[in-house]
């Protein structure tokens, strides 16, 4: 089940495809190239609460020659009480409850029109993942504002009042929105098993900042593919995507490998880890959807040392994770100046 809690018109002024005709056409290509290793139909889910940009939404998936294997369902309702339905509905039930995948798609106008506690639910299911445009700007807008109701449009966003504490000492609004976005993150990590959260910072040509992308899922599989995702997309040259957490690197910047490579080399040192706790680490803590390349660096410069199980003999360099029973981080100090990027 794809939710697209947004989705205006189904066009952008610039472009005759929005993101609900982007997801139908996608999804349906999926099933004419793999349709009979699917056992499963696929329910799309548009939410549109302005009723201008609902009827225009409703005449563009109109248009659409209908596919068997794709149920469309139109709400013309707020993102919080069209949910509420779903959730509550029978129709769905196996999409918020594991039986299913459930990807919700979030992209409100400004800071608010998402409550933690509809993301707080949706997140009960272990097949859940969100990918959410998050308005940390305007979340510290809001915070210095203190406008009328400011305080519940916080406790909404956050879904306690976690920000007295997080963000109230900002001290210019940048600091703010970073501040707002790292109490997000640790919002979501919160919710049992939801381990792999991240965050793009997604910059314009002209270097300016867009927007935050925020993804979050409790499976290593779904974290791998957006960043791949992200990379393909980040080659088109329209935006760059920066690490939201760390300096502002760019995400997919080779000269960047050295200090994540330093960085994972502090964390770990003087430890053994097994690959796939360096792989979950690597996914949460840096842009990179897998290790190697990052050991690989260290282990050129002798800073880790591969321990193989029984009966298996390594290249150097070489990290299998089929081969290797745990990596010893050396506690020997770099011959390289350590950057601090936390």
């Amino acid at each position: 089940m794809y939710i697209d809690g947004f989705a205006g018109p189904g066009y952008y002024l610039n472009s005759e495809e929005g993101s609900p005709v982007a997801a139908y056409e996608t999804i349906k290509n999926i099933y004419l190239r793999d349709g009979d290793k699917i056992r499963s139909n696929c329910n799309l889910v548009f939410i549109e609460k302005e009723k201008k940009l609902f009827e225009k939404l409703n005449e563009t998936i109109g248009a659409k020659k209908k596919y068997p294997r794709i149920d469309i369902h139109l709400m013309n309702a707020s993102f919080d009480e069209a949910m509420y339905n779903l959730i509550e509905s029978t129709k769905y039930e196996q999409s918020f409850h594991n039986a299913q995948p459930l990807l919700i798609f979030a992209d409100p106008f400004g800071a608010t029109g998402v409550p933690f506690e509809i993301i707080k639910k949706c997140f009960k299911s272990e097949t859940t993942e969100l990918l959410l445009n998050f308005d940390a700007d305007g979340v510290e807008r809001i915070r210095k504002g203190q406008n009328e109701n400011w305080e519940q449009q916080l406790d909404e966003i956050f879904g306690d009042r976690s920000w007295e504490r997080e963000i109230s000492n900002s001290s210019s609004l940048t600091d703010g929105a970073n501040k707002a976005l790292k109490l997000y993150e640790k919002k979501l990590k919160e919710l049992s098993g939801l381990d792999y959260v991240w965050a793009f910072e997604m910059r314009g040509k002209n270097d300016k900042i867009n927007y935050f992308l925020l993804f979050a899922s409790k499976n290593i599989l779904g974290m791998k593919k957006m960043k791949e995702a992200m990379t393909a997309l980040d080659k088109t040259g329209d935006f760059t995507f920066s690490d939201a957490h760390y300096n502002q690197l760019n995400l997919f910047d080779k000269n960047s490998y050295m200090d994540y490579a330093n960085h994972l080399h502090e964390y770990f040192r003087g430890q053994h880890a097994d690959m796939f706790t360096i792989e979950k680490f690597v996914l949460c803590n840096t842009p990179y959807t897998s290790c190697k390349t990052l050991l690989q660096q260290l282990s050129r410069r002798e800073l880790v040392k591969v321990h193989p199980k029984s009966g298996f003999t390594l290249m150097a360099h070489s990290f299998p994770e089929e081969k290797i029973q745990s990596v010893e981080f050396l506690i020997k100090q770099s011959s390289f100046e350590q950057q601090t990027l936390f």
